[in-house]
């Protein structure tokens, strides 16, 4: 279960500095050819972020799963 997700305001800034880096990297021509990227359509970000965000009901199941196996003092 998510409990504030967003309550650690240096993580949410780190992640966001990674985010507009990376759109940086990707979308500006003069750092495109150094780093070998290119500017992607939007149905490609769609991709990047669907696959990016589906790794978190996997982890939400897993924790799920292991607090249930978990004795209740320990939680």
């Amino acid at each position: 279960m998510l409990v504030r997700p967003f309550a650690n305001m240096w993580l949410n800034l780190a992640v966001i500095t990674g985010l507009m880096m990376l759109a940086v990297v990707v979308h500006l021509p003069v750092l495109q050819e150094p780093f070998g990227t290119y500017s992607l359509t939007l149905s490609n970000w769609t991709i990047v972020v669907a696959v990016a965000f589906s790794v978190v009901p996997v982890l939400e199941a897993a924790k799920a799963v292991l607090r249930r196996g978990a004795p209740e003092d320990s939680v």
